[in-house]
């Protein structure tokens, strides 16, 4: 067994937790930076409009998001079993599918992105100079579609080994090249939002490479073969089967978000809509540090179960839910205990109601059972279980959702802060079940052997 998975197989779990969870909860963060990066020197060196039209396309930058979640979790969960299982064969196509894959996807994306942007950006209800902003940035966009698929997955790729420290060393390299390209383009040559779209190009054409050279020369676990156009079928069918259940999930989330923000807008006035994107802004940003807990979880159990180790990444499930719990208590308590200071950082001389407190309190409170679903969730993927971890992603919207739509018709506004915290407690428990119920299924064969 190579060194590097030692840790992973033989490390007390905690200590594994807190050696991991902080590069990937940094590299969260830092990511989350990048986003606004684009947003903050548009809106001050081009002006209002040009920030319109760009804030209107980022429904559209969803679907590269989804798609990079289709090649992310097929791949890391093929990479860490491959390692648990000490298996070179699998590891060696590994990258030259991901590069084809990669590839392909950018060609259809970048494609039909260009062609149809203009008519995309007018449909989401731009017009006039908003219109003609939002599309020179979205068409410049998607021609770097390639390298954002490529250096987001292979990121991913390298956080499978566990090598989440130098994974987040790669994403600050590769926000600060942007942050400095596009504020060369846009400030200094004078492009606009075309030069915002080429700085963000730029520093993914240098994630990628810093990435490729990192894996190239073995300086993972992986047993990388030459780098080449190729698609080995079966390795494909699995990768693409796995990250189907991320597609689905991500892809979904932009229509549950426009479906949320209609129903305040429909419901509510304009005081408690600018109230609702305070909170939900809390409630989402509060929840990126799980997201980093999980890039830790998951070369733990697919190395773990790969090596047929198969208690020991149940157990990991366990350790990981508790310190991701207990995570979100530690970032929730300020907003639970003072939730007019922290709300009035994004709304500044607001007087709060006490109904509107008590209402972001709920979510806040939800909050902590997020772990619940993310872990079983990352579970079901990382041991390879396709069909489970897609029933559970489609599960989400089709028995959970429709809560969204019924409960505002009885309460108005406020029935939406119900139906967030009924869908997001309904779905956790029922991750938590099957979850629960897996672990169970996996045990039995052990006891018969034991009984026999």
């Amino acid at each position: 067994m190579r060194p590097s998975t030692h840790a992973f197989l033989h490390d007390n779990l905690w200590h594994l937790l807190r050696r991991l969870a902080p590069p990937g909860i940094a590299g969260m963060l830092i990511v989350s930076v990048n986003v606004l990066v684009d947003a903050v020197l548009v809106g001050r060196w081009v002006g209002p409009a040009a920030l319109a039209g760009l804030t209107l396309t980022f429904p559209l930058t969803l679907l590269v998001s989804s798609l990079v979640g289709l090649l992310s979790a097929g791949v890391a969960s093929v990479a860490s079993r491959s390692l648990g299982a000490d298996d070179p064969a699998r590891q060696r196509e590994l990258l030259n599918v991901l590069l084809t894959l990669s590839l392909l996807l950018a060609g259809v994306v970048g494609g039909s992105g260009y062609y149809f942007a203009r008519s995309w950006v007018q449909l989401l209800g731009a017009t006039g100079a908003v219109l003609d902003y939002g599309t020179a940035y979205y068409q410049t966009l998607v021609l770097s579609s390639f390298f954002t698929l490529l250096g987001l997955s292979t990121s991913v790729l390298i956080r499978a080994t566990g090598q989440l420290r130098q994974a987040m060393t790669f994403s600050a390299v590769a926000v600060l090249a942007n942050l400095v390209l596009a504020a060369l383009l846009v400030r200094g040559l004078h492009l606009g939002v075309r030069g915002a779209a080429l700085g963000t190009g730029g520093a993914m054409l240098l994630y990628a490479a810093l990435n490729l050279q990192h894996l190239l020369r073995g300086r993972t676990a992986l047993a990388l073969g030459p780098l080449r156009l190729r698609l080995e079928w079966p390795l494909t069918r699995e990768i693409l089967a796995i990250g189907s259940s991320a597609f689905l999930m991500q892809a979904t989330q932009f229509g549950r978000q426009v479906l949320i923000f209609k129903s305040v807008a429909h419901y509510g006035s304009v005081a408690e809509l600018a109230f609702f994107g305070a909170v939900y802004r809390v409630y989402s940003f509060s929840m990126l540090p799980v997201f980093g807990v999980l890039q830790a979880l998951q070369p733990t159990v697919g190395i773990n179960h790969g090596a047929g180790q198969h208690r020991r990444s149940q157990q990991a499930v366990r350790v990981f839910r508790l310190g991701g719990i207990g995570l979100l208590l530690c970032i929730s308590l300020p907003s639970l205990l003072f939730p007019a200071h922290i709300l009035s950082l994004l709304l500044p001389a607001t007087a709060f109601a006490a109904a509107d407190l008590a209402r972001f309190r709920l979510l806040m409170l939800v909050l902590l059972g997020t772990p619940l679903a993310s872990t079983g969730y990352v579970y079901f993927q990382a041991t390879g279980q396709a069909r489970l971890a897609t029933a559970l992603a489609v599960g989400r919207e089709t028995l959970f959702v429709p809560l969204l739509l019924l409960l505002p018709r009885w309460w108005g506004v406020e029935g939406i802060y119900y139906g967030l915290a009924a869908e997001n407690v309904g779905y956790a428990s029922l991750v938590l079940l099957v979850t629960t119920w897996s672990f169970r299924r996996a045990a039995k064969p052990v006891l018969e052997r034991r009984h026999a």
